[in-house]
């Protein structure tokens, strides 16, 4: 498993999980910010990204076997836990897992479960191909990932650019910054420098029954939203908060009016 620390060394200990596709670069950006508050954050690779290996059958029950491991190995006890984007459903599942040596479970624009729940979420065309028809075509989600890796290796700017094609508005004009596009587009290239396995495993996990208790999450935990948000399903987003109030307590959901997937 490949990370990076970013933040004040000796700090309290967060998890952070990076979006589909993407690497512990993600969280570079908020190395000073975490510092400042007294926090060390541990970036890891999630499964095939990276430099990090992934198990022959990925089942979301099974990464948080791997990342208690990784923390024991580390010395880390307790330990908070965020998730963004894809890196939503690996963090709910730690925190369900993991129970109280989570601190505290953070998940910015995360997905959501989109199967194996009642009520089933709806899924506008482009969310139900992506997660439910792309994934179980051949060929296509590598071929479609290796040309984003190239591409981001190549312009990491321009990589950005086309990732945001379907992005809302308000999205497009923040890839327009140059500063953005050129983090996020590094990110893709360290995360897909190996191979394009770390967003199939994702997008096949994603689109089936994560097969976990969200209401055993005992962690306070927080959720944040654009309400514009067309990379993933809303209506999910309302689910997996739904599923963990199951639990302990309900989650404090913010969401952010006019605002899509980055902010």
């Amino acid at each position: 498993m490949s990370y990076r620390c970013y933040g004040a060394v000796g700090g309290k200990p967060v998890l952070a999980l990076h979006g589909t596709p993407g690497s512990h670069l993600k969280f570079a950006a908020a190395a000073d910010t975490a510092a400042a508050l007294g926090l060390q954050l541990f970036a890891i690779d999630r499964w095939a990204y990276g430099r990090t290996d992934a198990p022959a059958t990925p089942r979301l029950s099974d990464f948080s076997g791997e990342v208690a491991e990784y923390a024991d190995a580390l010395g880390i006890g307790r330990f908070a836990v965020v998730g963004i984007s894809g890196g939503g459903p690996f963090a709910a599942a730690v925190g369900v897992a993991l129970g109280d040596r989570i601190t505290a479970l953070a998940l910015i624009s995360p997905v959501g479960p989109i199967a194996g729940i009642a009520p089933r979420p709806h899924l506008r065309l482009f969310h139900r191909f992506t997660f439910e028809v792309l994934p179980n075509i051949p060929g296509v989600l590598p071929v479609l990932f290796t040309f984003l890796g190239s591409m981001a290796a190549w312009s990491p700017s321009l990589a950005t650019r086309l990732a945001a094609g379907v992005a809302q508005s308000s999205d497009k004009l923040i890839v327009r910054e140059p500063a953005f596009a050129l983090s996020l587009g590094e990110t893709f290239a360290v995360g897909l420098e190996k191979s394009a396995l770390g967003p199939l495993i994702d997008m096949r996990l994603f689109g089936q029954p994560w097969n976990i208790d969200l209401a055993a999450v005992a962690a306070p935990t927080r959720l944040w939203f654009g309400s514009e948000d067309r990379n993933v399903p809303l209506d999910a987003i309302a689910a997996l908060a739904r599923e963990i109030a199951r639990g302990r307590a309900a989650p404090v959901v913010t969401e952010l009016e006019g605002h899509g997937h980055f902010w």
